[in-house]
């Protein structure tokens, strides 16, 4: 069984306040094939170099402004963690789950201790550093070169690094989040609607793109807008902005929900408007189609780059307000074709998004580590 040690950084347990179970989800669907180590990878203000109850690590160093020294930092963690314990010794390969945070520890192990490496790129993060940190442009592009498989978590990120480093040979394929979804087509007739759909937390619903989304659709007084999510302090603050723009009567504000209870609502939707910028994946998206639903969302962001010139797919410029309300017309005009269209994709949507397609796929790409000499 090839044994795999995995960098992570907002694994659930750190002391990230931001943890999600994005990574923990993949390993638990495939610990029966491949054995996982995990170490935990924390910034905080003090040193330190663990090993926990239940096997996996933790480490921690300062974090400077900038993320100045911080493949230093890396570096002199990195030495700590193998001098004071050898589990490199038993493992076959290193998964770096960020590019450009995590993805340094898997250099330091190729280059010290001669072990291969992977490495997952996620947006919201990578984007971030590799766009601001021009001053470690240099290492990442050794993370990416060296690397022996690269799994893009977020599709979209393979033209953002093209863009940024032009032709680079490397190894890749996509590997979505694990979402829980089966995508098991039904026989159910399409029912007309004229609702919009919005999931996200209210907090920060700019960033979210809901003022954009209330824009687009204030000449469209046929359709009406849910907005599930919570941010109860945002509430006031968003329909003042909708009166001025004189839709607030198209607004319906339902809250927080449970996860099952907003999978067993999607159906009565035109489509989910989420056009979210930053978005690193978006399980909101992958729920949304498993429920024959279109989706709009960023060019830049999300789940584009999965399922590009898809006719259910409208990947938008989140600052246009025009080519957002066009996508809204278009989906809503065209909601029955659209929706059978994307009925029709349930196997590809299977192969990209279904649970065990995903586990299925990174176990195919990391067996073979276990079998090297």
């Amino acid at each position: 069984m090839t044994k795999i040690l995995h960098f992570v950084t907002d694994y659930p347990g750190s002391l990230s306040a931001t943890t999600t179970l994005a990574v923990k989800n993949l390993l638990d669907n495939t610990s029966g094939k491949l054995s996982h180590h995990i170490v935990m990878v924390d910034r905080e203000k003090k040193f330190f170099c663990r090993h926990l109850a239940d096997g996996n690590y933790h480490i921690g160093f300062p974090r400077f402004k900038f993320g100045l020294l911080n493949t230093t930092l890396s570096f002199l963690m990195f030495l700590v963690f193998i001098m004071r314990f050898d589990i490199w010794k038993k493992v076959d390969v290193v998964h770096c789950h960020k590019l450009t945070i995590d993805g340094v520890f898997g250099l330091f192990s190729q280059l010290v201790l001669g072990l291969p490496y992977v490495i997952s790129v996620r947006g919201a993060s990578d984007e971030k550093w590799l766009r601001k940190k021009f001053y470690a442009k240099w290492i990442f592009k050794a993370v990416i070169q060296r690397s022996t498989h690269i799994f893009f978590v977020s599709a979209f990120m393979k033209k953002i690094i093209h863009e940024i480093f032009g032709d680079l040979n490397y190894s890749s394929s996509q590997l979505a989040n694990i979402s829980g979804c089966t995508f098991v087509p039904t026989q159910a007739e399409f029912l007309h609607s004229d609702k919009l759909l919005f999931i996200g937390r209210l907090n920060i619903w700019r960033l979210k793109g809901l003022d954009k989304i209330i824009r687009a659709i204030a000449d469209k007084p046929q359709l009406s807008l849910d907005i599930i999510g919570g941010g109860d302090d945002a509430v006031v603050e968003i329909k003042d902005f909708a009166e001025q723009i004189g839709c607030q009567a198209q607004l319906n504000f339902i809250g927080a929900l449970p996860n099952a209870e907003v999978k067993s609502r999607l159906t009565q939707y035109v489509c989910l408007v989420m056009p979210s910028y930053p978005e690193t994946f978006g399980m909101a998206y992958v729920e949304a189609l498993n429920a024959n639903v279109p989706v709009i969302g960023s060019q830049r962001a999300g789940i584009a780059g999965y399922l590009d010139a898809k006719p259910y797919v409208e990947s938008v410029n989140e600052r246009d307000i025009t080519a957002i309300g066009t996508a809204i017309q278009r989906l809503y005009s065209e909601q029955v074709a659209t929706k059978q269209a994307l009925r029709n994709d349930f196997p590809l949507l299977n192969n990209l998004f279904s649970d065990h397609s995903i586990a299925q796929h990174y176990t195919n790409k990391m067996q073979p580590f276990g079998a090297r000499v």
